[in-house]
């Protein structure tokens, strides 16, 4: 009995071990947003840019509800890594930032190899390469063009959500 004890009492250390470092991930990527919500805003104060987004752009953007969850791990599909950045629900003016995701790690590394998502555009276009935070700028101001109603669904179309991206660079940075 005193071993059956001692086997549940290390289980709970080790249990409340990984809640304490996934609430610390939580808090560092809560603090990613306010970063993120900071740096976008000052885009968003640029005449090109504000133009882009329309009237009320930036109060959208500071009026809007982000919650950092986990969407999953990433995947490989057909080969390639495949995982969600972000998700916006219009009706709510919520947008749900992936944990997992590349706006909290834009370096994941996945079968032995890192993988960095801060370069915008797929090939057969040249790659434009963001720091990390002008990248979850850009994330933030993609997720304020559906928030706003300027972009439609791109969740399984990487090449409208491409040109939404290639828009906001030209505008916006």
């Amino acid at each position: 009995m005193g071993k059956r004890t001692c086997i549940v009492f290390v289980s709970l250390i080790l249990v409340s071990g990984r809640l304490m470092e996934a609430q610390h991930s939580a808090d560092a990527a809560k603090q990613l947003v306010v970063e993120a919500v900071a740096e976008a805003g000052k885009r968003l104060v640029k005449k090109e840019c504000s133009d882009f987004f329309g009237a009320g752009a930036l109060a959208a953007l500071t009026s809007a509800k982000y919650r950092v969850v986990s969407f999953g791990q990433p995947r490989f599909r057909e080969g390639k890594l495949a995982v969600a950045g972000a998700a916006t629900i219009r009706e709510t003016g919520m947008v749900l930032i992936n944990l997992d995701g590349p706006f909290v790690n834009p370096k994941l590394i996945a079968g032995g190899v890192v993988h960095r998502f801060n370069s915008i555009l797929s090939p057969p276009e040249s790659p434009v390469m963001l720091t990390d935070p002008d990248f979850r700028a850009l994330l933030l101001l993609h997720e304020l063009g559906h928030l706003l109603g300027k972009f439609g669904p791109d969740t399984a179309a990487t090449s409208r959500s491409q040109h939404y991206n290639k828009a906001i660079l030209k505008h916006c940075f």
